[in-house]
């Protein structure tokens, strides 16, 4: 009988062998995942309920508050899988007695991946698919429900898995753990913040998809090789270092933002513009430091004394003026609609009053694939009715829908929504809370209407001025109207083409103002901004008889925020010259709006650091010897990517012991046989009797 020797071809049940002891070992962990993740899960679905029943709760439409528990939940499951699997057994005997087995370490990995894939979806699959059936059975939840809404938590359970790969990788990293071994998460972070700010699905899972190739290679490269980088190969090589260089990266914008936030915040004295109205229908240009109100001057830049005082100013500009808010159709598709974690491209919560009334018991959404407003209970969460242009439906049966485009309101005017509904072909008024609605515009036969706009319901307006508080704006294709709400026209003018230019309109009444004039105020960008840029705007005063009064152009021009130079040296040592070179390319409208100092100083900064990371590189390669192709390649790299690479090379190389050398002096590192300087080999140790082995 033949006896078994001990290196033959692996059994084909190794691989079976593997995960069976993995998930013998660690099926544990998918237990506390599954109890910790539908703890987390159950909690923010009662908050999430709380909040719907709260009479001033508004869903904005981005993600729901259940999917910041996905994207951490998942994140921090598949990292501690991940670290529970290989922490435990990756040095001294018992990573010998799993790696010296007659198996390749290959095969050792992906049994211990598979297993943990497995178990990683018993703790974040099973819940994560039970809260988002949840979701969508009605009564839950007030609002309408479509399955594209639970497609932001197939991202977070994908970036869960490289955030497990990313695990492995960290526990089987030969490096000191208060040193640079937790650093090969950082390609799990960057794809945690990609996959949650993309507007795509499906570039959304392109990124995790790259982020699993990514930390997997890296993963498995480092457990093949016991943990040591310089044994990987090149591939796997490259994958460690995306990954300790984005945690790096990661790490180095906190460390940075944080000191600066804390220290150099308060000495930076930025200065803003905005242009606004008083009271008394003057418009005024408004000066912010530090996002404070602190100057009012005329449209010549003159200060105007009166508004000196604090109290007075703000009473001026908060007082008794009234305005509708319209904004016109892009040309350009809303890209924060088409967010896949949004569901503002499926439906619009709808307000009665704008956004300082309470919504009441009752949730009112207009959904887009339906063309119908659909009421819910906040209580009950259930479907109260339907409401279409021939008024309200209790039940399940569905009116005539709306027919046209539904005009949906963005930036500004969308905070200022009053209660009014706008297609293409018809205005409607709405009375939520009476849940009726009626026709408040028509245009003509071959007129189509781009924007229409309310004034906010203010109670103390309403009570001073009476039904003169309460007014509409229309702009159509072919005219400008500003009504009452009884109908009565206090403003017609043709349509001059201007919403083919700008982005956003206002009509501004000064109540205070003598012979109570109204505004048509264009402006390229939406109102209350205030930022680095001054948009360009243009105003028109007309009397109550429909006559143009005044009118004023205001320029688009650039201003200097004030942002010393530490701001640009900060951001130079996370954002890179490689990075800030393109930006500066495609952005090459921005830069010429920049003074020239601006421009030298965003550029040569950086540039610097570049450059003195690179000397950092060379010196560094140098005095350790390495090999002058090795020396070119993170030289290169430094000059793009600045002290991120300086700081990677010393994270992922190894760097031996260095000893004076007996010939020449020199430090040389103790790994190599002869001299890098003078190339003399080392003396042999001087003999003594015990050595064991003669030299031959």
């Amino acid at each position: 009988m033949t006896q078994p020797t001990l290196f033959v071809t692996p059994p084909s049940g190794a691989f079976k062998a593997i995960l069976w002891k993995e998930l013998r070992e660690n099926f544990k962990w998918a237990v506390a995942g599954l109890v910790g993740m539908t703890a987390w899960l159950t909690y923010k679905a009662q908050f999430l309920i709380q909040q719907f029943q709260s009479g001033n709760y508004r869903y904005n439409g981005d993600s729901y508050v259940i999917f910041e528990a996905t994207v951490t939940g998942a994140a921090l499951a598949g990292l501690l899988i991940g670290l529970a699997q290989t922490v435990m057994e990756n040095r001294g005997d018992k990573w010998g007695f799993l790696a010296h087995r007659p198996v390749h370490r290959s095969t050792l990995f992906w049994g211990k991946a598979a297993a943990g894939i497995l178990i990683y979806l018993v703790a974040v699959g099973l819940p994560v698919a039970s809260v988002m059936i949840w979701m969508g059975w009605p009564g839950n939840l007030p609002l309408p429900f479509e399955w594209r809404i639970a497609l932001p938590a197939v991202t977070d359970f994908l970036c869960g898995v490289v955030f497990y790969f990313a695990g492995l990788l960290t526990g089987m990293r030969d490096a000191r753990w208060y040193a640079s071994r937790t650093l090969g998460i950082g390609a799990a972070f960057a794809c945690a913040v990609m996959e949650t700010t993309f507007y795509g699905f499906w570039p959304a899972i392109l990124v995790c998809a790259g982020g699993i190739l990514v930390a997997g290679a890296a993963a498995r490269g480092t457990f093949v090789a016991g943990g040591q980088y310089g044994l990987q190969a090149k591939a796997s090589r490259a994958a460690v270092g995306l990954s300790v260089g984005l945690g790096i990266t990661v790490a180095g914008i906190i460390a940075i933002n944080i000191p600066m936030s804390l220290l150099l915040e308060p000495t930076w004295e930025t200065r803003t513009t905005e242009y606004t109205m008083t009271a008394d229908g003057t418009i005024v240009e408004m000066v912010y430091e530090n996002n404070r109100p602190t100057e009012v001057k005329d449209l010549q830049g003159r200060p105007l004394e009166q508004y000196k005082d604090p109290a007075t100013r703000n009473e001026a500009m908060t007082l008794d003026v009234l305005s509708a808010t319209l904004s016109f159709p892009s040309p350009l598709p809303n890209r924060w609609e088409q967010r896949y974690r949004s569901t503002q491209g499926l439906f619009t919560q709808l307000f009665q009053g704008g956004h300082s009334s309470p919504l009441g018991p009752t949730r009112w959404y207009f959904v887009n694939r339906l063309g119908l407003i659909a009421a819910y209970s906040a209580e009950s969460g259930k479907l109260i009715g339907w409401m279409g242009p021939d008024g309200f439906t209790e039940g399940p049966v569905m009116p005539q829908p709306f027919q046209g485009t539904f005009k949906k309101p963005q930036g500004f005017a969308a905070s200022q929504q009053g209660p009014i509904l706008v297609f293409e072909d018809a205005v409607y008024r709405l009375d939520l809370g009476q849940q009726r609605i009626e026709k408040a515009f028509q245009p003509r036969p071959g007129e189509t209407i781009l924007a229409a706009g309310s004034s906010d319901e203010n109670p103390a307006m309403l009570a001073t001025y009476g039904e003169q508080a309460r007014f509409e704006a229309v702009s159509t294709s072919q005219r400008v109207v500003v009504q009452l709400r009884d109908g009565t026209r206090l403003l017609e003018l043709p349509q001059d083409g201007k919403p083919k230019n700008f982005y956003a309109m206002q009509v501004v009444r000064p109540m205070r103002a003598a012979g109570r004039p109204i505004f048509v105020w264009y402006a390229a960008s939406g109102f209350g901004w205030r930022g680095s840029a001054v948009q360009e705007q243009q105003i028109t005063e007309f009397t109550p008889n429909g006559t143009i009064a005044h009118r004023y152009e205001i320029p688009a021009r650039w201003t200097d925020t004030g942002a010393p130079w530490r701001e640009h040296l900060a951001e130079s040592t996370v954002v890179p010259f490689g990075a800030q070179l393109v930006a500066a390319v495609v952005n090459r409208e921005a830069v010429n709006r920049m003074s020239v100092s601006q421009r030298i100083v965003g550029l040569a900064i950086p540039l610097l650091i570049s450059l003195l990371s690179a000397a950092a590189v060379f010196s560094r390669a140098k005095a350790y010897a390495l090999a002058p192709g090795q020396q070119r390649l993170w030289m290169y790299l430094a000059i793009l990517l600045g002290p991120l690479v300086f700081l990677t090379m010393l994270a992922l190389l190894d760097w031996p012991a260095r000893e004076a050398c007996p010939a020449c002096g020199r430090m040389r590192v103790v790994t190599r046989e002869h001299c890098e300087h003078c190339n003399q080999p080392f003396a042999p140790p001087t003999m003594d009797g015990t050595e064991i082995f003669e030299l031959t």
